[in-house]
């Protein structure tokens, strides 16, 4: 009996140390690979996500710029990684400028206070401006920026985005912001004194971003007038001020406290920057200014389709 008993007890602890045994080595099997799967995906993602490399095709010699158009490109920079990447562009001084801009609760969009009216005496009589931010500067190439210029004049085009985001602004808005962007955005618009009816044209229209484009003279200097009275009104209304310095459920926010403890003194981003972004996209098309983007481009091309007249 005892030697039944000791042989079931036996047999019990060899099955559970091979019970113990193989899940010991699926714990293991199974750690490794997803060590393993993890850093794949992870740097399969970052290469996915991550900025292409930058253009090698850059200015490198202070060259003119075209044998015609005279145009003038200003880099905006805040601080010392911003400044490397325009850099690269550094040697043709002849037509490019670096702008340090300071870091305010307007963003790049600071530019149109002070920077660009003192220098109005230098980009008057040029054909074309180009605005460029650090970070969409490590996009850029040479080749790209003289097939836009060269767009912009023979085309006739007040303004072209070098980057296209090819959404409408306001889905674009409330993705980013919830539908608190659109309350706060047309509080703000008819505080200008656009009617609600005449801002509801512009929800459709193509949003670009970062203050990124090629532009005319006229344009800019009527794009800077009308940025000066929209932050006049940002530091005088105190009622849309308050408005403005509630959250603005910036998605990328928790990624970035840093930047809102040191822009804003907060833990979240105000509205400033997100409503000083698209108020190009939105003042050039309720004033009829001449716009290349790749939304009316296609929808210019579908009206033409449309209308065409029958071969039958």
């Amino acid at each position: 009996m005892n030697n039944q008993f000791h042989l079931l007890f036996t047999m019990r602890i060899g099955n559970i140390a091979i019970i113990s045994f193989a899940l010991s080595f699926s714990a293991y099997f199974f750690l490794f690979h997803y060590i393993y799967l993890k850093r794949f995906i992870t740097k399969k993602f970052h290469t996915f996500r991550s900025p292409p490399k930058r253009y090698h095709y850059q200015c490198r010699h202070n060259e003119p710029f075209h044998a015609i158009i005279r145009f003038r490109l200003y880099l905006l920079v805040h601080d010392d990684d911003s400044l490397s990447m325009a850099k690269t562009w550094s040697s043709c001084t002849s037509w490019v400028s670096i702008l340090k801009i300071p870091s305010t609760k307007y963003f790049e969009s600071i530019v149109y206070l002070q920077s660009l009216p003192a220098l109005r005496h230098e980009w008057k009589s040029s054909h074309l401006i180009g605005l460029c931010t650090y970070r969409s500067v490590q996009y850029l190439s040479l080749e790209k920026l003289k097939v836009y210029v060269e767009l912009a004049y023979h085309g006739k085009y007040d303004v072209i985005p070098l980057i296209n985001s090819g959404e409408r602004l306001i889905d674009q808005a409330v993705y980013g912001h919830t539908t608190s962007f659109l309350q706060v955005w047309e509080a703000f618009l008819m505080r200008l004194g656009y009617l609600k009816e005449k801002i509801h044209e512009s929800n459709n229209v193509e949003v670009f971003f970062r203050n990124t484009f090629i532009i005319t003279p006229t344009a800019l200097n009527s794009l800077i007038n009308f940025i000066q009275r929209c932050m006049f009104l940002c530091e005088t209304d105190s009622n849309l001020k308050a408005i403005l310095e509630t959250n603005a459920n910036y998605r990328e926010s928790i990624f970035r406290k840093d930047t809102s403890y040191k822009i804003f003194k907060k833990p979240y981003y105000e509205w400033h920057p997100f409503i000083f972004e698209r108020l190009p996209s939105f003042y050039f098309h309720i004033h009829n200014f001449s716009v290349f983007t790749i939304l009316s481009e296609i929808e210019s091309f579908g009206n033409i389709h449309q209308h065409r007249p029958s071969l039958d």
